[in-house]
């Protein structure tokens, strides 16, 4: 079920990571959505403490009918987390590359909360290396890291960041804009296919997002 949000202008129901409200037009900044985006943690954040709160005081409930103890420690035991599988363990951190240091005006990587798919060890190797070294790169004009960036931003890379068509094609405008000399045919495919299903307004909201990055990539370079 997608989740929504009111519309700061129009309070039409929307969803919370839309770059443009469709109802109004409106044109939702880095920080809006980074505002919506914290919304919807903390949404989720109680939701998950009533959740617990209610699987505590159920499982008390059965245990004073049938010795609690015993039954806890049953459940307990048949819980296995997606970690804790064969196969889907967490990258650690001696097979991970060192981090890159995110610029200061760079805003925070569009990752995931965490890895809701089948295949939880792919994802969690995606978004440790999305966050450690593709998403501060790609801030500092490295041409494969704005790829990367492009691409996950596109498919979400198995889960491990948020799918944003329209910032998937602000990165690709801003590949070419930079002009990086490896820059080629595909990385023109790569634009239309990511900006042609967008609309009027969602288009012309990636150009103003990919003058943004390039602003900032080009003040970074110059400071």
């Amino acid at each position: 079920m997608p989740i929504n949000l009111p519309c700061p202008k129009c309070k039409k129901s929307i969803a919370y990571n839309a770059e443009v409200c469709p109802y109004c037009q409106t044109i939702f900044t880095p920080d809006d959505l980074k505002g919506r985006r914290n919304s919807i943690m903390g949404c989720c954040a109680i939701m998950i403490i009533v959740a617990i709160l209610i699987a505590v005081t159920a499982s008390l409930t059965i245990g004073e009918a049938d010795n609690a103890s015993n039954v806890a420690l049953e459940g307990n035991s048949s819980i296995s987390l997606a970690h804790d599988k064969p196969g889907a363990r967490a990258p650690k951190e001696a097979d991970l590359p060192p981090r890159t240091p995110l610029p200061a005006f760079a805003p925070p990587p569009p990752i995931t909360g965490a890895c809701l798919v089948a295949d939880t060890a792919l994802c969690e190797t995606n978004r440790a290396m999305f966050d450690r070294t593709d998403w501060p790169k790609a801030w500092r004009g490295d041409y494969q890291a704005q790829r990367n960036v492009a691409f996950c931003l596109s498919t979400g890379c198995d889960g491990a960041t948020e799918v944003n068509k329209m910032a998937a094609c602000a990165w690709r405008m801003t590949i070419l804009a930079s002009a990086h000399s490896e820059a080629g045919d595909t990385d023109n495919d790569n634009l239309v296919n990511d900006c042609r299903d967008l609309s009027p307004v969602a288009r012309a909201a990636a150009e103003i997002r990919a003058d943004e990055i390039m602003k900032r990539i080009s003040a970074g370079d110059s400071a």
